[in-house]
């Protein structure tokens, strides 16, 4: 987003028990950019479902990274970590990250995902 304000940051272990606190950094940094409370909800989920795609298959000793880019106009998020695995009957979170907000992105650099979006202020 080319109206950056602050950007926040949380690292943590590929463990699925740090869920909850990849959810409640993504919905506190939602609404600190603004965002209505129907966006907060899909935020919360997008950025829990990049999160656990990249916890699958993964170690402990990896790290997923959250960045959230706080705007004027939204805030624009990072989330990157470990590639992960995905089986034939596992849904694919990112296609859900995608549904939810049509401007994601993802991209792949070796081992690591990357998956982008911006939430749009309300």
């Amino acid at each position: 987003m080319s109206d950056r304000r602050a950007t926040l940051e949380l690292e943590l272990a590929a463990d699925p028990a740090l869920l909850a606190t990849a959810r409640l950094f993504a919905t506190a940094a939602a609404r600190a950019g603004g965002c209505d409370d129907d966006v907060v909800e899909d935020v919360r989920l997008a950025v829990s479902e990049a999160c656990a795609r990249s916890m699958r298959g993964a170690t402990d000793l990896e790290r997923i990274s959250i960045e959230a880019h706080v705007g004027l106009t939204g805030v624009g998020f990072v989330v990157d970590g470990p590639a992960g695995t995905i089986g034939d009957d596992d849904i694919d979170g990112l296609d859900l990250v995608a549904a939810l907000f049509p401007s994601a992105a993802t991209s792949a650099d070796g081992s690591r995902t990357s998956v982008r979006f911006d939430a749009p202020a309300g």
